[in-house]
C-alpha cells in the first residue's frame, strides 16, 4: 500500500520501512515526510517507531489539464500561432506574447523558467522535432510519470510537463528551461519548488494539485512557495478547471456548521449531521470529481475537534465513510476515495458529540454538488506569495487568508465584500487581508497515529 509517512527522516526510519517488506518512494528530511509502498500488515509495526508520527494512504494529485476550449477564432483571435515546429502553441497569440517580443525586443534571454507537472516522456522527442532546445534541465530523479496506477500500468499519460516547456518556450524562446515532477506527494512538491530555484529558475508554473493540501493554513507546499518569493523565485500556479458558482456547476460547498438531526450508522448516533441549507443533510453529488474531501477551520497537527464525512445513497445507507479521530494531534481531513459509482450518492458532514462549531470546506475536486457555493482555489494557490492564473489580483500581505478570517477558536471572522460572496470572482479572489491567528503549534508526540477511510 503506498503512504505518507509524517516522521523523522532518519536512516533508522528507512532500514526499518525496508526490514518491514516495503521500499522509499522518496523522504524529504526538511518537511519530516516520507512516501512507501508497505505491506499493509507491517503499519502497525511502523507505527510503533518513536520517530514516526502519522502515517496515512497517500495524498493523490492531479494536474489542472484544461478539458476543452474554444478555438481562438470565437474569441476574436487569430486562429494561428507561430509554424516554425510540429507543436505550436495557440497561448503565444492568446497573451500577445509575439508582439511583446517584436516590440520591447525580449525573448526570456537570461531567465530560468520552471515547470512542475507530472513528466516528459516525449521530452527528447519534442527535442529531436524542434519544440523544445536540446538544452532542458530536468533534476535528478525528477522526470516524473503518470499521476495515476492506471496510467503507470498502461504506460499513458505522464507527458504534461513536456507540453508546459513547449508553450513556455514558445512565449519566451530565449528562456533556460528546468523540469521537476510534482509527483511524490505534498512534501515532494515543496522540496522541487526550492531546488528549482536553487538550480536557477526565476520563475516556476505548476499544474498539480494535491487533493489534501490544507484550506484553512499553509502547508509545506504554500511554505516553500513564500521562501522561494522571499528569495526572488515566483510561482504562477493553475487555480484549475473545476467549475464556478455563477456557471452553474461549482462542487465546492464552505460556510459555518450548522448543527442538524442526529446521523445514524446500523440504528446508533454518531454525532449531529451538517445542515447545507434549508434543511439539507445530505448534499447529492450530480457529477462525480476526483475525490471528496472535508476539511475545517483547526491548526494543522492539532486538532481536537471530531469531524466525519460519510457517502450515502438516496435511502441513506453507508457507501464509504471517513471517520479518523481528531483527538488534539491530529489534521482536520477527512476524505473518501470517489469512483463512478457514487453518481447521485450523498455527501453528509457529521460532527462528533463534545466537537466545537468549525468553519468547513467540503470539495468533490471537479465534480458538482446540488447545494454549493464559491471557494474552489485553494493550498499554495492561497499562500501570499505566489500568482495565481484566473486571478484578478493578488494578495498583499504575507498573511492572506481566505475570503473570511478565522479566529483562534476556529469561528468566522468579519466577512468580505459582497462581491467577494458569490460568483466567479470569489472562485478566485477568494481573500481577506488580515492576520492568520491560530497558528498551528506542533502537537506532543504520543505515538503514531493511523489513520486510514474506512469503506473506501
Amino acid at each position: 500500500m503506498l503512504v505518507d509517512i509524517r516522521a523523522d527522516v532518519t536512516p533508522a526510519v528507512l532500514a526499518r520501512i525496508r526490514e518491514l517488506g516495503g521500499s522509499v518512494v522518496n523522504g524529504v528530511p526538511r518537511y519530516r515526510s516520507v512516501r512507501a509502498l508497505l505491506p499493509i500488515a507491517s503499519i502497525e509495526r511502523l507505527a510503533a517507531l518513536d520517530a514516526v508520527r502519522a502515517i496515512r494512504p497517500a495524498d493523490k494529485a492531479s494536474t489542472a489539464a484544461q478539458v476543452s476550449a474554444a478555438p481562438l477564432a470565437a474569441r476574436g483571435m487569430p486562429d494561428q500561432a507561430i509554424t516554425r515546429k510540429d507543436n505550436a502553441s495557440a497561448g503565444d497569440m492568446a497573451h500577445r506574447s509575439n508582439l511583446a517580443r517584436t516590440t520591447y525586443g525580449v525573448d526570456g534571454t537570461g531567465i530560468g523558467i520552471g515547470v512542475i507537472s507530472d513528466g516528459v516522456r516525449t521530452l527528447a522527442e519534442r527535442q529531436a522535432s524542434g519544440d523544445l532546445p536540446s538544452q532542458v534541465t530536468v533534476l535528478p530523479g525528477q522526470e516524473g510519470g503518470p499521476l495515476s496506477i492506471a496510467g503507470l500500468v498502461t504506460g499513458q499519460g505522464g507527458d504534461e510537463g513536456t507540453a508546459m516547456l513547449e508553450i513556455a518556450h514558445d512565449l519566451a524562446p530565449g528562456a533556460e528551461l528546468y523540469f521537476a515532477t510534482g509527483r511524490g506527494g505534498e512534501a515532494r512538491l515543496a522540496q522541487n519548488i526550492e531546488d528549482l530555484c536553487a538550480a536557477g529558475a526565476d520563475v516556476i508554473v505548476d499544474d498539480i494539485f494535491c487533493f489534501l493540501e490544507p484550506v484553512f493554513r499553509d502547508g509545506v507546499a504554500a511554505r516553500a512557495v513564500n521562501d522561494a518569493a522571499a528569495d526572488g523565485c515566483f510561482l504562477f500556479s493553475s487555480a484549475g478547471n473545476a467549475g464556478n458558482l455563477n456557471d452553474g456547476t461549482s462542487g465546492v460547498w464552505e460556510g459555518d456548521y450548522a448543527e442538524g438531526t442526529d446521523f445514524e450508522v446500523d440504528g446508533v448516533s454518531v454525532g449531529k449531521a451538517h445542515d447545507f441549507a434549508g434543511g439539507v443533510e445530505e448534499n447529492r453529488i450530480t457529477k462525480v470529481g476526483l475525490s471528496f474531501v472535508l476539511q475545517w477551520a483547526d491548526p494543522l497537527r492539532a486538532s481536537a475537534n471530531d469531524y466525519d464525512l460519510f457517502l450515502v445513497d438516496a435511502d441513506g445507507n453507508v457507501l464509504a465513510s471517513s471517520t479518523n479521530s481528531q483527538d488534539g494531534s491530529q489534521d482536520p481531513i477527512e476524505s473518501i476515495n470517489s469512483s463512478s459509482d457514487h453518481a447521485d450518492a450523498r455527501l453528509v458532514v457529521v460532527k462528533a458529540s463534545g466537537a466545537a462549531n468549525r468553519y468547513l470546506s467540503l470539495d468533490t475536486f471537479r465534480g458538482q454538488l446540488a447545494v454549493a457555493t464559491a471557494g474552489q482555489t485553494l493550498g499554495r494557490r492561497e499562500s501570499g506569495d505566489r500568482r495565481c492564473r484566473r486571478r484578478p489580483h493578488r494578495c498583499r500581505s504575507r498573511r492572506c487568508l481566505r475570503w473570511h478570517g478565522v479566529d483562534p477558536d476556529g469561528q468566522l471572522g468579519r466577512a468580505a465584500p459582497d462581491v467577494l460572496r458569490g460568483g466567479r470572482r470569489a472562485d478566485y479572489s477568494r481573500e481577506l487581508l488580515v492576520d492568520r491567528r491560530g497558528t498551528a503549534t506542533e502537537a506532543g508526540h504520543r505515538g503514531g497515529d493511523v489513520r486510514f477511510d474506512v469503506g473506501t
